[in-house]
């Protein structure tokens, strides 16, 4: 017996330094970035402290789910107010429950209703993530099991637990900072495949810059691995990832930035990497338009990756057509293609 409660209480102070330690975390994040953007506050998820508020709500009829909502969201705004000092209207108080609820990676760029604050909420790294979970994760591990391209393979790179929670946190920090691509959001030309290729590019780039900026000098070429594995993956099969709500978005192409990754990793090994949180900004925006897909490549990568063959019989189809649009656009996808 004293034996188990040595064991349950050993367990129980690693799990409490464990979230001490996320949670000093978040707040060195919120001290450093809340304003570090133009347009908007930022404010960080504490997913532990919210966790805990939700979890000591006092809440009538329990059974009901609406009242679990309205105090789930009430919880939500208390939060915000107590980070930020800013008072959340119901719509956007849901809005960052439901996120909330998911569990995902995400920044979620909101116009409090009534007022002129905008806000930009990030949900970084789960804290009781591990590294082979996060890797799995990366890979669609467990999706593509039944592949041919995974039976009998194992991760050989992998991240640590902290990088990994890093990398998650400060890629979804650089969409809130972004000026450039998620900011299209509110214009409604946001969901489209090129505009979400380049969000996800400037968001992955700014983090690995910033973090290069840290001491952390290897990760851009360890990440390049992952998005080419990943996004080759996400393409090859997509029925195993469910629907796509996106018809004219492909992941497969929106998450094969690593062309851009190798030349962060030059830039990191050349010790070309400012310090400076705006120039960083800038030559994020840099690599990402030298980088960022034409539609040929877009093509090329989309149709190669779901049947390599059948791309080879469609350059060969049309790249000396009649027509000079298909012969012009054919012959440029087989240079991408290449």
């Amino acid at each position: 017996m004293r034996g188990s409660f040595l064991i349950f209480s050993f367990f129980y102070s690693v799990c409490s330094f464990a979230n001490a330690e996320y949670s000093q975390r978040i707040w060195d994040l919120q001290r450093t970035f809340e304003n570090s953007s133009p347009r908007h506050t930022i404010v960080y998820i504490d997913r532990v402290d919210l966790a805990q508020r939700i979890q000591n709500l006092n809440i009538e009829n329990p059974e009901n789910p609406k009242n679990i909502a309205k105090q789930r969201n009430q919880a939500v705004s208390d939060y915000i107010s107590d980070r930020i000092h800013v008072a959340l209207d119901d719509s956007s108080a849901d809005l960052v429950g439901d996120y909330f609820d998911s569990g995902i990676n995400v920044a979620v760029p909101i116009k409090i209703k009534g007022t002129n604050k905008r806000i930009c909420v990030v949900f970084g790294a789960q804290p009781e993530s591990t590294a082979q979970e996060e890797s799995e994760r990366m890979l669609y591990w467990k999706q593509m099991q039944s592949t041919s391209e995974y039976q009998g393979k194992s991760i050989q790179v992998q991240f640590s637990k902290k990088e990994f929670a890093l990398l998650a946190d400060l890629h979804e920090t650089f969409h809130c900072l972004d000026p450039y691509y998620t900011v299209k959001q509110e214009t409604g030309d946001y969901e489209n495949q090129a505009t979400v290729h380049r969000a996800e590019s400037y968001a992955e780039i700014g983090a690995l810059l910033y973090l290069a900026q840290q001491g952390y000098n290897d990760l851009a070429m360890k990440r390049a691995l992952y998005r080419i594995v990943g996004s080759f993956m996400v393409g090859r099969h997509q029925n195993l990832l469910g629907p796509n709500l996106y018809e004219n978005i492909h992941f497969g192409v929106v998450y094969s930035f690593y062309p851009a990754l190798f030349t962060v990793q030059k830039e990191i090994d050349g010790g070309s990497v400012p310090s400076d949180l705006l120039k960083i900004q800038q030559l994020a925006h840099e690599i990402v338009e030298s980088y960022s897909f034409r539609s040929e490549a877009e093509y090329a990568i989309y149709q190669y990756q779901r049947d390599p063959n059948e791309l080879d019989n469609l350059i060969q189809k049309f790249k000396n057509d009649k027509s000079e649009y298909f012969r012009t656009r054919f012959q440029q996808v087989e240079i991408e293609r290449d």
